[in-house]
């Protein structure tokens, strides 16, 4: 399964903006400190400052990269900076930015459209942001009231509910901390237990106008309603003449699994607000109203952004693309791999349940504090949220995928062990390899996880591999004695032909023992997979190699990364390609393996890469990229763009 969809993850001119990109990060880095002071505080902030995001990827003032699984707080419908709406904004752009709220514009009026034609709901009124949107469900609920029900005017909204935070959206939160804040607050809002529909009935009024509540409480733990309270809230409504208010501002879009939420109770509420997924990433909300209760006066309601067509051009795109087929049911394939996925984990680490729609899922941590695991995971470039002390909330870009799953559920699982103090029960045998295909370059250097499976076609589950990977490991359970003999196996007994010159990127494990090659990378991809077949996490990263500084290097460098658990992460390599005369009779792999750890090679992550002078790490997504676009290794190496120690974190 790969992500729901390429909008999301385009890759940047790696060739292009490289430079331009470490001159950003560096002029932040500076600035950050004296600029911040300018700013009110409202929320405590680490000190880097996001620069640019990517698909599910942020990236700091420092370069270092985050994969998110908070996307703005659910408001990243398709990931960070998508085409569609870099596109849809500079077309919009240049040809309507505001005209005001006194004209009609085309994209107000098209996006309404699809939004009603695609609910329950007859008419639409736009905002800014989800708190403007509730308002204004409130104000039309009292305007109703006092045209049609005696001057009604009291909501029932529930405890532990968020609804936003101008004056009367945070007099009809249920949260405990906004209790005493801003008195005196907006009156008119009774509050009862969620889920709790004899509470409900019981605090109906005649001053009662409406219920007000969310499908899914966010900000309260993710706690669905029951669907049998949410069918009673309904009958409620009409026995008593209420307004049925549904707040989707998290919810709504796709979030939940369905375009709305309130259609996986099959009810019709009359009005329902949106926000946050409805723009992709820019400030549009939304009211939706049944035309049997729209009310409002001239003058009632209105904004001086309500409607803007940059926005709404931003939303229709948005909306359009959730729309495709199939475009949920690969989201909910993701919902359900993320929910199992979190599952397995909370099994292995005794932690709680998962709850959640869509993918809007929280996993309970019990007596593990959920900020703390939220802070090292900051520290290990996975963003999470913790609404409580005990609930770790995910909500992802619609378009995350297995692979992003799988890469967030490593993080976490190494998160987790720090923050208990603990190793995951299943150990090195848990380890289970990651299919990415090569054509993705979402992958990021200043992480070890990309390198563990850069081939989807590092094939270790063939019969033959798995039989001579279990010969090679006969008579010793150490894992350094293992990945030796595996190493000497391929160094000894695979020729070194330039017979068969196999294609580095794509050749099976079992072609290159089939055949041999000269080909150091495609050597390195039988490597990984013997290793792998003896559940010794390895992958691949490439290096391009250059003698005492000089350009252009002569050729790429294959090498493997490695997970020994008495050594942690390291290099098994071939030594370098040696200028010096070898017994082959021509420039060739010194393949030598040094068993001692001081000489296994270097640790990955430290200056120590470079085993001959001159050789330095590339970025592997330049290299996976000039891997598929050139012909020769020649054209390869003439066409990486060159790099300086500095900015990839090595010194002179």
């Amino acid at each position: 399964m790969q992500s729901t969809s390429q909008l999301s993850s385009q890759p940047a001119n790696i060739h292009k903006t490289d430079t331009q990109k470490a001159g950003v990060q560096k002029n932040c880095a500076q600035k950050i400190g004296t600029q911040k002071k300018h700013l009110i505080p409202i929320t405590p902030r680490p000190d880097f400052a996001m620069v640019r995001g990517e698909g599910h990827y942020l990236y700091d003032d420092q370069g270092k990269a985050y994969l998110d699984l908070i996307q703005g707080w659910a408001v990243n419908t398709l990931g960070h900076s998508p085409q569609i709406i870099q596109q849809t904004l500079a077309e919009q752009a240049g040809l309507l930015v505001n005209p005001g709220p006194a004209f009609y514009n085309q994209p107000m009026l098209s996006l309404a459209q699809k939004l009603c034609e695609n609910s329950v709901f007859d008419q639409v009124f736009f905002a800014n942001s989800g708190a403007e949107a509730n308002e204004g469900a409130i104000k039309l609920a009292r305007k109703w009231g006092q045209k049609h029900k005696q001057g009604a005017f009291n909501i029932i909204t529930f405890n532990h509910a968020f609804h936003g935070r101008t004056l009367a959206t945070m007099s009809a939160c249920g949260k405990a901390a906004f209790e005493s804040l801003f008195e005196p607050k907006v009156s008119g809002f009774t509050k009862v237990d969620y889920n709790d529909l004899i509470a409900t009935e019981q605090a109906i009024n005649p001053n009662t106008v409406a219920i007000m509540l969310e499908l899914v409480q966010g900000e309260g733990g993710v706690i669905p309603a029951d669907p049998e309270f949410i069918k009673g809230l309904e009958q409620l409504c009409h026995q008593h003449n209420l307004l049925l208010i549904v707040d989707e501002v998290q919810t709504g879009i796709g979030r939940t699994g369905s375009l709305f939420a309130y259609q996986h109770y099959g009810i019709k509420p009359h009005m329902m607000t949106l926000g946050k997924g409805l723009g992709g990433g820019v400030p549009i909300s939304a009211l939706l109203v049944d035309e049997s209760v729209s009310c409002f006066d001239y003058g009632d309601q209105g904004g001086t952004y309500n409607g803007n067509p940059l926005m709404c051009a931003v939303s229709d795109a948005v909306l359009s693309e959730v729309l495709k087929p199939e475009f949920l049911d690969q989201m909910n394939t993701s919902s359900d791999y993320l929910k199992q996925s979190l599952e397995q984990l909370s099994a292995e680490f005794g932690l709680g349940t998962v709850r959640g729609k869509g993918l809007l899922l929280a996993l309970d941590t019990g007596s593990v504090s959920a900020p703390d695991i939220v802070a090292k995971a900051l520290e290990h470039g996975l963003l999470l949220n913790a609404p409580r002390p005990d609930t770790l909330r995910f909500m992802p870009a619609l378009t995350f995928g297995q692979k992003e799953i799988d890469k967030a559920m490593s993080i976490l699982k190494r998160v987790l062990s720090q923050v208990l103090n603990q190793t995951p029960a299943a150990g090195l045998q848990a380890y289970e390899p990651q299919a990415i295909d090569l054509k993705t370059t979402d992958l990021h250097p200043e992480d070890l996880e990309p390198f563990l499976a850069v081939s989807k076609d590092i094939d270790w589950q063939q019969p033959e591999i798995l039989q001579l990977a279990k010969q090679l490991a006969e008579g010793t359970d150490n894992k350094t004695e293992i990945a030796k003999k595996c190493f000497e196996y391929v160094r000894d007994q695979i020729k070194h032909s330039w017979d068969f010159q196999l294609n580095p990127v794509t050749c099976k494990a079992s072609d290159v023992l089939k055949h041999g090659t000269g080909y150091c990378y495609a050597k390195s991809h039988l490597l990984a997979a013997l290793l792998r077949a003896n559940a010794i996490p390895a992958g691949l990263c490439y290096q391009r190699l250059t003698i005492s500084h000089q350009q252009p290097p002569f050729c790429l460098h294959g090498l493997n990364a490695v997970y020994l658990e008495q050594c942690g992460w390291y290099r098994l390599d071939a030594r370098g390609n040696r200028v010096e005369q070898l017994d082959l009779g021509k420039e060739g792999v010194d393949a030598q393996f040094c068993p001692p750890k001081e000489q296994l090679a270097y640790s990955i992550v430290t200056e120590g890469e470079a085993d001959l002078p001159g050789v330095y790490p590339e970025p592997l997504p330049q290299v996976i990229y000039a891997l598929e676009t050139y012909d020769t290794v020649q054209m390869v190496a003439e066409n990486l763009p060159d790099i300086e120690l500095a900015e990839a974190g090595f010194e002179e």
